[in-house]
């Protein structure tokens, strides 16, 4: 026992120790896995490549950790990634799973990140109504931030979205109050925005004067912020104000003013929308084989950058020029290049979708296989913690159970010797004191009743209980003797046939000496048989043959009355049988 407690003691202290180190440092892990998430986050969208065996690494520790928090930056890691390869699919399931966590119904920044991309995904998707219900969810998120910047953003987005539905007058207010909130915060850059996408609203509603003075307010801001794209931008604009005037020089003038801007700052989109603009100038003036150049230059620009949108009206632009120019020569040849390109678009786009669901389908098995293998280790983690303490725990059940162990086998061993002497001592289980008995109306035989005339009713009650005691002792004396109990068949008849009287005063002498029914009875005298082949037998019987010998036709009812009538079970009978002396 003395080095079972050290053992024990040693063990504990290992335990103690293990645990001490396996726990700081499964924190440290954590810690270090919330600051490469802003560290993976800075890779993207620059060096894609680097940056995906990172997220999918990111990813695994957070299931295996899970921890919620990790597991939904995750996800958003994912939306970030997958939107940058142009996989908008992917890139809305992510954020969509990255708020269904507990960390984003918590974290109202996080949420709200996750809403806004999700508006911008929707949008290039071509969903405006998801897309003005996920920048609305963004804009709640911000309204309880309190964040202004990003309430007015979404202000902007929202009412862009509307334009772009066509609810004008809808869109143009959402855009004014953004502005005026960004007027009262001197938000310089983000009030030329709001100015410049109120040019593209009145512009569409065709309000010239508006589009104008929208137009020049948002040069002015650009200017003053040294964002030359907006400045290119807006000269484009009032390039096209002042060619709907009629104004052609100054037309002319800011077209060419434009353009040399784009070119510095290298924006070919923009490039390409200045020549549209250009040539629609220049076909309003009649000057259609100019326009026809400018088109075409315009259309190697939005193949360059892959507009699909723009390529398109640039190639319907083109053939109404040529239609215009009666050259039908160029006409069918453009509108071969425009069937031959809009086949090659939908293979391409069908193609492209297909690719997309593909890479759904395999990215969810990706991140499955990601999940089961962290779940493995993690499961392996938690056992080499819980082995040590399951194994303490063992130790000190196995140290309780060994006690009650040899605690259980003295009391049996007790109960045993006590059934033993009890067996000895009788075979029964006749009173020692027999109870006042009621007279009986009748004796076992009709032959007496001459003589029970003339007797008194005290000599008649005395005669009734001494026969009636003397009728259960020749009970026990017959089923005892002759071991009628091993008879599994035996019944009230037939025992009281063999004592020439009735059923009626046998079960009433059972009952009024022994206490007990018929069965319970009889079953006294088997159970007491196999207690006493047990013993003389030292343990070395079989059970079954023993049961059939006893007058038992079913092994559940010996083992319930056996437990029942010694406190024991027949295999510890058998047991303690077994340790009986010669």
């Amino acid at each position: 026992m003395i080095n079972l407690a050290k053992s024990y003691e040693l063990f504990s202290v290992v335990i103690i120790l293990f645990l001490g180190v396996v726990i700081p440092v499964s924190a440290e892990e954590t810690k270090e896995q919330e600051l490469s998430y802003e560290t993976i986050k800075a890779l993207l969208p620059e060096e894609m490549d680097k940056a995906e065996p990172l997220i999918d690494a990111f990813y695994e520790t957070a299931v295996q950790n899970g921890k919620d928090s990790l597991l939904a930056k995750s996800y958003y890691l994912y939306g970030l990634y997958h939107y940058y390869r142009g996989e908008l699919y992917l890139s809305i399931d992510s954020y969509l799973k990255a708020l269904e966590t507990d960390y984003a119904a918590q974290d109202i920044e996080f949420a709200g990140a996750c809403w806004n991309n999700l508006g911008i995904n929707y949008d290039y998707q071509g969903y405006p109504g998801k897309s003005i219900e996920a920048y609305n969810a963004s804009l709640k998120a911000a309204e309880e931030l309190n964040d202004s910047l990003s309430i007015g953003q979404s202000w902007i987005n929202i009412g862009l979205l509307e334009v772009k539905n066509g609810e004008l007058l809808q869109g143009e207010k959402i855009l004014n109050k953004a502005l005026r909130f960004f007027e009262v915060l001197g938000d310089t850059l983000n009030m030329a925005l709001c100015c410049q996408n109120l040019a593209v609203t009145t512009k569409k509603a065709e309000d010239w004067e508006f589009f104008k003075a929208y137009t020049e307010r948002a040069l002015e801001l650009f200017s003053a912020k040294g964002y030359r794209p907006g400045v290119a931008q807006m000269n484009n604009n009032l390039g096209v104000y002042y060619s709907v005037v009629g104004q052609n020089t100054k037309a002319e003038s800011y077209y060419e003013i434009a353009l040399d801007q784009a070119r510095q700052v290298g924006n070919i989109l923009l490039l390409g929308s200045i020549l549209i603009n250009q040539a629609d100038h220049a076909v309003q003036n009649g000057k259609y084989g100019q326009a026809v150049d400018l088109k075409k230059n315009a259309l190697q620009l939005f193949q360059q950058a892959k507009a699909n949108d723009r390529i398109e009206r640039a190639m319907i632009e083109l053939l109404d020029l040529f239609a215009v120019l009666g050259d039908y020569d160029q006409f069918k040849a453009q509108l071969e290049h425009y069937v031959r390109y809009k086949e090659e678009f939908a293979s391409s786009t069908a193609a492209a979708r297909f690719t997309e669901l593909k890479s759904l389908y395999e990215h969810e098995r990706h991140m499955s296989q990601i999940k089961q293998q962290a779940y493995e280790l993690q499961q392996n983690q938690r056992f080499l913690i819980l082995i040590g303490v399951s194994l303490a725990v063992a130790l000190t059940g196995l140290l309780v159970l060994s006690l009650l162990y040899f605690k259980n086998r003295r009391l049996v061993r007790s109960l045993y010797k006590k059934n033993k002497n009890a067996l000895r001592q009788t075979h029964s289980a006749y009173p020692h004191e027999v109870p006042d008995i009621a007279p009986l109306e009748q004796v076992a035989g009709t032959d007496k009743d001459a003589e029970k005339a003339h007797l008194t009713a005290e000599e008649a009650s005395i005669e009734s209980v001494d026969r009636l005691e003397q009728l259960f002792l020749d009970i026990n004396a017959l089923v005892d003797g002759l071991k009628l109990y091993k008879n599994s068949t035996l019944t009230l008849s037939e025992l009281a046939k063999q004592l020439n009287t009735n059923e009626t005063y046998i079960s009433q002498a059972i009952n009024q000496y022994a206490y007990k029914n018929f069965n319970t009875f009889i079953n006294q005298f088997r159970i007491e048989e196999a207690q006493k082949l047990m013993i003389e037998s030292r343990g070395e019987v079989v059970l079954d043959q023993l049961i059939e010998n006893c007058g038992f036709n079913s092994k559940s009812t010996f083992y319930r009355l056996f437990k029942q009538q010694t406190g024991l079970t027949p295999s510890q009978y058998l047991y303690n049988a077994s340790l009986e002396e010669e």
